[in-house]
């Protein structure tokens, strides 16, 4: 999915790969097994989830029609036109496997 969204492998170990574009990266960890049980909620303590920049709203629409082509459910209805227009801001929301929500962002200047 990173890829997708123009990001591209950086790095990889064992366990664990990081995406980058340049500026920014993120690495993504296996979860050790003795962890797995705990599970994960955006509404507790951590993260809450993770917004990726989009370069146009052609864009967040392009990977909406990718998520659905994939079976991938979308949250909150999105994309959503969620901005003012002192501050556009539209995105798709969707949630990884393991329910982290993810966001596809276009807020353009």
């Amino acid at each position: 999915m990173l890829g997708r969204l123009g990001y591209r492998e950086v790095e990889r170990g064992t366990g664990w790969m990081s995406f980058g574009d340049g500026t920014f990266y993120i690495t993504l960890v296996q979860i050790e097994e003795r962890f797995a049980a705990r599970g994960f909620h955006r509404k507790g303590i951590g993260v809450n989830h993770l917004a990726f920049p989009a370069p146009s709203v052609n864009a967040v629409d392009d990977f909406h029609a990718w998520l659905m082509a994939r079976g991938v459910p979308v949250l909150y209805g999105s994309p959503l036109d969620m901005g003012h227009p002192d501050q556009p801001n539209y995105a798709v929301f969707f949630e990884d496997p393991d329910r982290l929500k993810l966001e596809y962002v276009h807020r353009p200047g």
